[in-house]
């Protein structure tokens, strides 16, 4: 009896232990403003006026964070698009073309379109690989094929400590309503110039906390709102200041000039007459 009773114990435990790990994430939740980009890897004043909050892919897969890469992106929308603007700094650069797409750095996305928290892929839920020499490459556990045609432009873009990636999706189900959240997680993947695997650090997930691993399942992915349009504010005219005409506005000087004319004309008339 009693041992029956110690075995009903472990396995609440670990029944328990179950539970924590598939929800030991961070619930993060972006929100993409509408605005749209010049997609040229180029940090552009656009990115400041209409662009969302940077936000850190900072959790490493082990548990393990070292100094070689980091990793931090902000994202808009706008009717058809979302777009993705990503800075990383990386000492150890994987990208030569005798390496195969798996073996180079690559900054990967992953959306479920349905945001259906599921431990499996959904029916529009894919991963995407953003390589640094310009390729995308598609995941394979996703059952959509053909994701990688959703991405509509991608520029690879140098700074001194690294390169930036700026990239433009257009997702299957189209830009979702406001209050309609999707999947989203992100994972940079770093390896050395050889393509040895260094490590990979995630936005949402954490593995090391026992959460799925992003490229097996959105199980554990954040989520991602597109915000309505707002419309600019128009500055209201300052009280006082006159309205600006097309054609040069009379002023009052000019005004009393013009009448003195056009008196001194009448009063010639008269006398002319007389």
């Amino acid at each position: 009896m009693k041992k029956i009773l110690s075995l009903l114990v472990v396995a609440v435990l670990m029944l328990g232990m179950m539970s924590m790990s598939a929800s030991a994430v961070r619930d993060l939740v972006y929100t993409a403003q509408y605005g749209s980009a010049v997609i040229d890897g180029v940090y552009e004043d656009a990115w400041q006026t209409y662009g969302s909050e940077w936000t850190e892919i900072d959790l490493p897969h082990d548990g393990t964070k070292d100094d070689v890469a980091t990793a931090r992106a902000k994202m808009m929308h706008d009717d058809n698009l979302i777009y993705f603007f990503v800075e990383i700094t990386d000492a150890t650069l994987a990208n030569s073309e005798d390496l195969d797409l798996t073996a180079m750095d690559q900054f990967e996305i992953y959306l479920d379109e349905d945001a259906c928290k599921d431990v499996a892929y959904c029916e529009v839920s894919y991963q995407l690989g953003m390589c640094l020499n310009g390729e995308v490459r598609e995941g394979t556990n996703a059952p959509e094929t053909g994701a990688a045609a959703n991405v509509k432009e991608f520029k690879v873009g140098t700074s001194a400590d690294g390169y930036t990636l700026e990239f433009s999706v257009a997702p299957f189900n189209g830009i979702p309503a406001p209050d309609k959240a999707i999947g989203l997680e992100f994972m940079y993947n770093n390896c050395d110039e050889a393509g040895t695997f260094l490590g990979a650090d995630r936005w949402n997930v954490d593995t090391n906390a026992g959460d799925t691993a992003p490229w097996q399942a959105p199980e554990c992915w954040g989520e991602l709102y597109c915000a309505a349009y707002v419309e600019p504010e128009v500055e209201a005219p300052v009280e006082g200041d006159a309205p600006v005409d097309a054609e040069t506005p009379v002023t009052a000087d000019a005004g009393i000039v013009v009448a003195a004319v056009v008196m001194a004309a009448a009063a010639a008339v008269v006398c002319k007459k007389h």
